[in-house]
């Protein structure tokens, strides 16, 4: 965001309050190296959150679209790194062949009969 010189606002479903954390990490927000030590040696480095410009906005969530449509990607992005195997449809069964398939949502080959 300091490169594109942007700055942000918070909006936050109910839930906890991250107000105090989010001025906290204003003044001191140390990040460790990925490679376990930073160019200067050092171990840690401080990043503050410069770039927010006010405090968390608390919205209900069932009256906000943009948080709707926040939780439902985060939803989704989930399940796509961790399925429920209880959701997750088999194509045992179905008739998949080689041949004319089009993948299915596991790229596995599927002729499409009975898939959703």
């Amino acid at each position: 965001m300091a490169e594109w010189k942007s700055n942000a606002l918070i909006v936050h479903g109910e839930g906890k309050d991250y107000t105090s954390l989010i001025r906290r990490m204003g003044v001191y927000n140390p990040i460790r190296s990925k490679y376990n030590c930073w160019p200067d040696g050092e171990e840690f480095r401080n990043f503050p959150t410069d770039r927010i410009l006010e405090d968390i906005f608390f919205r209900k969530s069932h009256k906000s679209d943009l948080i709707q449509m926040a939780d439902f990607c985060a939803y989704a992005l989930f399940r796509s790194e961790f399925p429920l195997p209880s959701k997750t449809r088999t194509h045992e069964g179905v008739g998949c062949s080689e041949e004319g398939a089009i993948p299915c949502s596991d790229h596995s080959p599927c002729s499409g009969k009975g898939n959703i």
